[in-house]
């Protein structure tokens, strides 16, 4: 049986939390290989291997060497499932500043979506109730994912310094980066985060941390999401003193865009659709189905 144990460096055992999601992985990919040829099973197999690519992608944040993330999907592809009495291969961890260099980019994407958020609406871009609901789920998602990880991998609010703060000069960088966006290029990010399978894909990722027994209390964690738009908003207000002070131009809105305002019109009158064989847009980003079935299966 697997031991559980530190994973900091030197030889690596897995965490009950890290069992927890390998078996996880292994059982979904196992399932895979009972999936027939018939339409429903085929609409059931995308559900699985989208289910199973987004856990691979959580195993890998929480510190899970690739070794034992390979190993498992082996021994899934070959219809074995999890055994408590199944042994891992040696192996390795990442070192600490791989680890922590991978949370960082999740958390930056939180400053990110703040600051875009700001932009698009300066713009003129029209925000209609599902999109700003869809937005809001998908940062709250995105920062209990930074959060429970944080957890998994024990980070240290000394790890973190001043890391995950938000001083003015980070705040005008992330905003001048989303104005220089051209309107498509804005609209385009936009939809990233406000399509159905976009936050689909967010409620799976969290769901999968917390069926591995990960909670977001007392980790160590960055600004929650209406304390960064705030932040954001506060750094706006002074870029945009700044610029009447310089006589700066008033930048180009999407709203002359002729491509995105059909690009809107045509999200506006179109159907839900199920999009869970999407590939993410960042594969932090991307769009998801309700994955019902899939996770079904993946009982711990």
């Amino acid at each position: 049986m697997a031991r559980t144990g530190p994973s900091r460096g030197g030889s690596a055992v897995p965490t009950v939390v890290q069992q927890r999601l390998l078996k996880q992985l292994q059982n979904v990919t196992a399932d895979l290989d009972n999936v027939t040829g018939s339409a429903a099973d085929r609409q059931m197999m995308r559900d699985l291997v989208t289910t199973a690519r987004l856990l691979q992608d959580q195993a890998r944040e929480i510190g899970i060497p690739p070794r034992w993330i390979a190993f498992v999907r082996t021994q899934g592809n070959a219809g074995l499932r999890w055994s408590d009495g199944q042994q891992l291969p040696a192996s390795t961890a990442e070192t600490r500043e791989q680890q922590l260099a991978r949370l960082h980019i999740h958390v930056d994407q939180l400053y990110e979506m703040a600051a875009l958020r700001r932009i698009y609406r300066e713009r003129g871009n029209p925000i209609t109730p599902l999109a700003a609901e869809r937005f809001s789920e998908h940062q709250r998602l995105q920062w209990l994912r930074v959060t429970m990880v944080s957890r998994a991998l024990n980070v240290t609010r000394g790890e973190v310094g001043t890391r995950w703060s938000g001083d003015p000069q980070r705040w005008t960088a992330l905003l001048e980066a989303a104005r220089a966006l051209t309107p498509s290029e804005l609209f385009t990010r936009w939809k990233s985060y406000t399509t159905a399978t976009a936050v689909a894909h967010a409620r799976l990722r969290e769901a999968t941390l917390r069926a591995a027994g990960l909670d977001p209390l007392r980790a160590v964690a960055p600004p929650r999401p209406h304390e960064l738009h705030l932040a954001a908003e506060t750094a706006w207000r002074g870029t945009r003193a700044s610029d009447s002070a310089q006589g700066a131009e008033i930048p180009a809105t999407a709203a002359g865009d002729p491509g995105v305002q059909i690009a809107a019109a045509v999200e506006a009158a179109t159907p839900e659709q199920n999009f869970a064989d999407e590939p993410d847009a960042d594969s932090a980003t991307a769009p998801v189905p309700e994955i019902a079935q899939p996770q079904r299966e993946v009982e711990l």
